[in-house]
């Protein structure tokens, strides 16, 4: 569920304690983890969520989200670097390079441009 009431958007996370607020721009990036997802924010915390990626990725590419991979859905405004290999990776923001689908190249590339 995302809060679109006043100046900063953000998604509520249901965790194992209750429910977590995190601001969509602290986002970095999120990871599959069978039927969870754990997401990782800027502050380096990181916070385990028991719904599937595929959820959230439904939720978050309106909010400059993108999945580059089964495994991991990006902000695109974390991104720090593009690597053009014969396996293309994203290194985001905190450093962590993350294997980019070849199939979502052109697809990642192109919403790039869009942001620039």
């Amino acid at each position: 569920q995302i809060n679109l009431n006043g100046h900063e958007k953000k998604l509520v996370l249901p965790t194992q304690n209750g429910l977590t607020y995190v601001k969509l721009k602290d986002i970095l990036y999120c990871e599959a983890k069978g039927n969870y997802t754990m997401f990782f924010l800027k502050d380096t915390e990181k916070i385990l969520v028991s719904k599937t990626l595929k959820k959230y990725t439904e939720t978050l590419e309106a909010f400059n989200f993108f999945r580059i991979s089964r495994s991991f859905l990006i902000n695109l405004n974390h991104v720090k670097k593009y690597g053009r290999h014969k396996n293309p990776t994203v290194t985001m923001c905190d450093n962590h390079t993350i294997a980019l689908s070849v199939n979502q190249r052109d697809f990642f590339l192109d919403r790039m441009n869009k942001l620039i």
